[in-house]
């Protein structure tokens, strides 16, 4: 009865702690209740079909399960903080061999998305509107980038291949077919293309004789389509993609913002059309955008990168329709496969949550004839920084910013001029520069214009020329750029940065002089070193310093040190596979101009064992990196890689108990846990090596050390210390033997199958990875394959090993605990008779299962 009653109370009590996640038997159920309650929806009866699991992804972040009958699918989230439903199809099935290119990518973001979430409880989760008014899809077309679509692109491997439209063209010619517009192009235009990287030829299209025919073009074809029907649709393709220079391939491939121009300048649209960024908005924003554009009756162009992939996986696709639910209908342009209704985001990130979406689109494609005019954003890529960091009081001081881009129409009635060079669509706009008070008061104003691109190009940066009026109390200051969103209207719009941050530059008035300092607090900061601890393991606290210099900023004249502090935040971050998952709490910084510090940090590492980059981020998400000045978060120069290990019992070698001597090639030595043999290579005392403690063993090419004695353990990884004191890159193996050496299998590194250690003054920790079992009985040998013949060290050799995980480790995390039996539980839960939950060694995998494994626990 005792037992029963913990058996009881511990399932209840790990099901509470678990509930976040959603397993593969009760996402059955929520597909199957969402194909009952819409079965209206669907043109085929469900005739008693059970949901069909098409899809499941990564880490079970969310399942696809298909209706059946070729009759819809519909996407359930994995993770309850969700909305149940991600997205559904009313015809069709999803097919994992053949998903559409742009749906790759959007599948890849939404897993990235709720890994995201899953790394940072307590975020906010974006709940789609109701929609009253519900419009249905916009488009009726359902077109692919194969024939006939692309009969009249070039091919590639002397005329055996010809290649696809591209999705940009694709997505282009659908919403000019749903205007049907224009009758007739204007213009011409020739560039060059190497086709698929191979045979470069001029492509060129005068679009003045080209007449699109939109009453022959078809919502879908098939091989009984017209010849006319399709000449007319390849001709509406092939014009598209030469206006927008595409990448003709296997692959064919565009940039999005060549369709702004490409569409005024030769197909007759407004040239108010704007490209905007989702990560300048809100969800609720951003869905609002998409709503109104929507419901006036314009199909949206959307393009979607990849973070995990790359911006090169990029596609773009259209949205067309709303439903009830706040769902936005999605044309793939892939023949109609997988077409359907899903989120645009899931997240609703507040502050101090830089998620990237890596998502734009271009809102007001309509005819010339039929347009509107709509505000948009100006917002800056980079930073705004001081062009000088302190001149003497009453001189011009200078700020700068960097690669000015213009997101919408932001002012009525400017003049488009083009520049002779493609894409060239620019706009003036009238700016104000404003020196604020801490109080947020403005105190000073000037007014400039520039020039920016309408078209999401660079723009050469503005500098921005002014003297602090001489009224100024001394006292500290912003100096920020505010816009106008038209030429006669207020100026009540403040420059951002990527993350929709005002960007401005802190501004110093003494009696004397003028200092100024960059907002972005990494772009102050040289990153001298970041040093975690040598071991750390898996959910416990590990300590990391950091140690930075302060280059950039407010001091006296010539760079001289002593100036006033520059303060902020600073914090840590882990990411693994592109995504963060953990972050330290924040820490204040406080550097005076020249001067080092170190701090020391603390974060608590993840749950899950192995390999992640170590980064420390000031607070707008920007890295710190070697050197101050424009490295981006994924340029590498400020990332430290780090292992979390498993918790483990460890067989240390520290050869401390080994008598030192200058002699080589001992054998039987008595060490910690077992004895060995050096062949060309002995125990040193300290004064030769720099490892740790008094002893350590020479190594010099070639030579090995070997232990002479079976060890029987769950062993799951090695690692050792080198020192390389020779000028040459140093290589070392680690092999095993589980037939008491007659055979040696190479142990691959984190980073590979052989470790290089580069000369240096510091030792450098090599993790060989293990997957051995206690029955085998393991003899470990550590050679030096590479290098010069000068003297190198080994010290600390160290075996991990988990017997206890042989048995009861249902989730795989190197320990036995209660977080084993919830893994059990939802193995039950869903059927899974996998034999780590066979606990009993029944065969089966039951609540009997679930008794042995408490029971293993508790003993």
């Amino acid at each position: 009865m005792k037992r029963l009653l913990l058996l009881v109370i511990t399932m209840i009590t790990v099901c509470g702690v678990h509930a976040e996640q959603v397993n593969e038997s009760a996402a059955r159920k929520t597909a199957a209740k969402f194909f009952a309650e819409n079965a209206t929806r669907y043109s085929a009866p469900l005739g008693g079909l059970a949901p069909q699991l098409a899809y499941t992804a990564e880490k079970d972040r969310f399942y696809i399960y298909n209706r059946g009958g070729n009759s819809g699918f519909v996407i359930v989230a994995g993770d309850d903080e969700l909305p149940q439903v991600l997205g559904y199809g009313t015809q069709g099935e999803f097919t994992s061999s053949d998903i559409p290119l742009p749906m790759q990518d959007w599948i890849a973001e939404m897993s990235r998305e709720i890994a995201f979430l899953q790394s940072h409880r307590g975020m906010p989760v974006h709940q789609p509107l109701q929609r009253a008014n519900p419009v249905a899809p916009l488009m009726t077309t359902k077109w692919d980038q194969g024939a006939p679509y692309n009969n009249m692109c070039p091919t590639y491997n002397f005329g055996e291949a010809r290649a696809v439209t591209g999705c940009v063209a694709t997505a282009m010619a659908q919403i000019m077919n749903y205007h049907e517009w224009p009758l007739q192009g204007t213009g011409s235009h020739s560039y060059y293309c190497v086709v698929n990287d191979t045979d470069p030829v001029e492509l060129s299209a005068d679009f003045s004789q080209s007449f699109y025919q939109w009453d022959l073009m078809l919502d879908t074809y098939d091989m009984n389509s017209s010849q006319e029907s399709c000449d007319a649709v390849a001709k509406l393709m092939s014009d598209a993609g030469i206006s927008i220079e595409m990448n003709y391939g296997s692959s064919s491939g565009a940039q999005e913002t060549a369709v702004l121009s490409a569409l005024t300048q030769y197909f007759g649209y407004s040239d108010r059309h704007y490209l905007l960024q989702r990560d300048l908005y809100n969800a609720d924003e951003w869905d609002q955008f998409l709503v109104d554009e929507i419901s006036a009756g314009r199909p949206v162009l959307y393009c979607g990168y990849s973070y995990t992939q790359g911006s090169l996986g990029g596609h773009a696709f259209v949205l067309d329709g709303i439903d009830e639910r706040g769902y936005f209908h999605v044309n793939w342009g892939w023949g109609g496969s997988s077409d359907g209704y899903f989120m645009v985001s899931m997240l609703a990130p507040g502050s101090g949550y830089n998620f990237k979406y890596g998502q734009d689109c271009i809102f007001g494609i309509v005819p010339a004839h039929e347009a509107d005019i709509v505000p948009g954003v100006l917002y800056v890529r980079g930073i705004m920084h001081p062009d000088m960091y302190s001149v003497p009081r009453g001189s011009w001081a200078r700020v700068k910013l960097s690669d000015v881009y213009a997101e919408g129409n932001l002012v009525d009635s400017a003049g488009v001029e083009n520049m002779g060079y493609w894409p060239a669509v620019y706009d003036t706009i009238p700016m104000e520069l404003r020196i604020v008070d801490q109080n947020g008061v403005v105190k000073q104003t000037q007014r400039f214009s520039h020039k920016v691109y309408l078209s999401g190009w660079g723009q050469p940066s503005p500098e921005i020329s002014f003297i602090p009026d001489a009224s100024l109390p001394n006292g500290e200051y912003a100096v920020k750029i505010a816009y106008s969103t038209h030429k006669d209207g207020n100026y009540d719009s403040w420059v951002c940065d990527d993350y929709g941050n005002d960007l401005y530059c802190s501004m110093l008035l003494t009696s004397d002089m003028v200092y100024l300092l960059d907002c972005c607090l990494a772009e102050k900061y040289d990153l001298v070193s970041m040093t975690a601890d040598q071991s750390i393991y898996v959910n416990e606290p590990f300590n990391v310093d950091v140690t930075l210099t302060h280059t950039m900023g407010w001091g006296p004249p010539g760079g001289q040190s002593g100036g006033p502090e520059s303060k902020g935040r600073i914090h840590l971050s882990l990411v693994k596979d592109g995504v963060e998952v953990a972050t330290s709490e924040p820490m204040e910084i406080s550097i005076p101009l020249d001067a080092t510090t170190t701090y020391s940090m603390q974060m608590t590492a993840p749950g899950e064992w192995g390999r992640y980059e170590l980064m420390v981020l000031d607070e707008s998400g920007r890295m710190f990196t070697p050197e101050s000045g424009w490295l981006e978060t994924d340029e590498g120069g400020g990332i430290s890689v780090i292992f979390v290990f498993p918790k483990t019992d460890e067989l240390v070698e520290d050869f401390e108990t080994m008598t030192a001597n200058s002699s080589t090639s001992q054998t039987n030595v008595q060490g910690r846990f077992t004895k060995w043999n050096f062949n060309k290579s002995g125990v040193r005392a300290p004064g030769e090596g720099k490892c740790n403690g008094v002893n350590s063993i020479m190594m010099k090419k070639p030579s090995t050390f070997y232990s002479i004695e079976p060890l029987h353990h769950r062993f799951m990884m090695a690692s050792a210390v080198f020192f390389n004191n020779a000028t040459a890159d140093a290589k070392y193996t680690l092999e095993y033997s589980v037939d008491n050496a007659e055979t040696w299998v190479k142990a691959p590194t984190i980073e590979g199958e052989q470790a290089a250690v580069v000369p240096g003054a510091s030792v450098t920790q090599v993790i060989w990875q293990l997957n051995l079992q206690a029955c085998d009985g393991a003899l470990f040998r550590v050679s030096m394959t590479g290098g010069s013949t000068a003297a190198t060290y080994v010290d600390d050799f160290t075996l991990r090993y988990n017997d206890s995980s042989a048995v009861g480790d249902v989730n795989k995390d190197g320990e036995v605990n209660i977080a084993d039996v919830n893994a059990i539980i939802d193995m039950i839960l869903s059927g899974n008779t996998a034999p780590s939950g066979d606990i009993n060694e029944d065969g089966e995998v039951n609540i009997a299962d679930v008794n042995a494994l408490i029971s293993l626990i508790l003993c």
